[in-house]
């Protein structure tokens, strides 16, 4: 008896450990990532005349950190170090790689272990974009990320095609915020919350989904 005791507060104890070196590491990883100057990018996307958005991501003291570059028309470009593909693809990636030894193509990358550069949540597609075509100013596809220390989001709207339905332009939109709770290297967390700087402005949000379930079962 007092063996089994033993061993099922040895295995508690041991669980209090992992979580404690979880919330260390997460500590860590936090304080790791630099403070930036937010910003907001807007660019008016053109086929075959405005194509390429580049913006650049400084720390708090204004030094050069990131670089943001987006491309229309996406599958036109691409080099060594990034291959650009889809209708329209952004590329965000460290100024300075000596401070990024993992060589990351994208921070956008959304699997850790990815082999492909479209294997990223800022790559997208014609069937991601053409339910915009027409559509009125308000209606927005929005993206949202958390890598090292900022929430990023992503707005396009505005999109717009010739006759035969290709897409031939949209409207850009990039907000980088910092956010302690962003602390992965690289875009693979799904509970993103928005930052409460920019929630504060929205009305309270009213789940009603388990009332709802309720009320279908009787």
């Amino acid at each position: 008896m007092r063996y089994i005791l033993i061993n099922k507060l040895l295995l508690v104890l041991s669980f209090l450990i992992e979580g404690l070196l979880c919330i260390a590491d997460d500590s860590v990883k936090q304080k790791q990532w630099p403070i930036i100057q937010e910003v907001v990018g807007k660019y008016r996307f053109i086929l075959g005349e405005k194509e390429i958005f580049k913006m650049t991501v400084l720390d708090h003291e204004g030094f050069p950190l990131y670089c943001f570059d987006a491309r229309f028309n996406a599958g036109e470009y691409g080099n060594g170090a990034y291959n650009f593909s889809g209708t329209f693809d952004c590329r965000l990636f460290p100024i300075n790689p000596e401070k990024h030894p993992e060589g990351l193509p994208t921070l956008f990358l959304n699997h850790r272990n990815a082999t492909r550069d479209w294997q990223t949540d800022a790559r997208f597609l014609d069937r991601d974009l053409i339910g915009l075509i027409g559509a009125r100013s308000s209606r927005y596809l929005i993206q949202r990320c958390k890598v090292q220390g900022m929430y990023i989001e992503m707005e396009i709207n505005n999109v717009i095609a010739d006759n035969e339905g290709s897409i031939k332009g949209l409207d850009f939109k990039i907000t980088f915020i910092n956010d302690p709770t962003a602390i992965s290297e690289i875009s693979i967390d799904d509970n993103i919350i928005i930052p409460e700087k920019l929630a504060k402005v929205l009305p309270k949000c009213i789940d009603s989904s388990t009332n709802n379930e309720k009320n279908n079962k009787m």
